[in-house]
């Protein structure tokens, strides 16, 4: 997972007693296209067929222990069940809204997944892995 320019400006600020400040909770939103390395290309699903972000806060029992620099979710990030098709998922972000808002971070699927009408999307627990490097 990538993370933006302003978030990494954000954390270096708040780090080296800057004025930023980061509240949670976060958003994870969906994307149709594969995002660029700058984040460019994040095509979100459309506010449509029952499709929201889905948000998960920073509170600890929400993560695991970080290690090595990277941590990861500790429970199942599920969103609503599609009321229509979605389309096909190639990525995720991380938010700091539920809709619009800045997107603080993005990755890659591994593996395509479509989503239709009554499917669930779901990232199981250690699926949102999010790295500094």
């Amino acid at each position: 997972m990538a993370f933006s320019e302003a978030f990494r400006h954000a954390m270096l600020e708040y780090a080296f007693g800057g004025t930023a400040a980061y509240t949670a909770p976060l958003w994870i939103g969906l994307s149709l296209a594969s995002p660029g390395a700058d984040g460019s290309g994040f095509s979100e699903v459309p506010l449509q067929d029952a499709y929201a972000r889905f948000q998960i806060s920073n509170i600890p029992a929400d993560w695991g222990a970080p290690s090595a620099g990277s941590i990861s979710n500790a429970n199942a990030a599920t969103f609503p069940t599609a009321t229509g098709a979605w389309g096909e998922i190639f990525g995720y972000g991380l938010f700091d809204a539920a809709t619009g808002g800045n997107m603080i971070a993005w990755a890659d699927l591994q593996t395509s997944k479509v989503i239709g009408d009554q499917d669930t999307a779901s990232f199981g627990p250690g699926a949102l892995d999010f790295t500094f490097i």
